[in-house]
């Protein structure tokens, strides 16, 4: 798994939703991509929206 930040992990879980993915499976992409936690990138990603 790459390490990056959370920050990071937000803003790729949020192409991916630009790209017309659904935030939850966009979020559990990232998290198997990259070892963040889903639920943290789900959360963050919802304020960051």
């Amino acid at each position: 798994a790459l390490e990056v930040d959370l920050d990071a992990g937000v803003a790729q879980v949020l192409e991916l939703v630009a790209d017309g993915a659904r935030l939850k499976d966009a979020a559990g992409t990232i998290a198997e991509a990259t070892g963040l936690g889903k639920r943290d990138l789900y959360q963050a990603a919802l304020q960051a929206r």
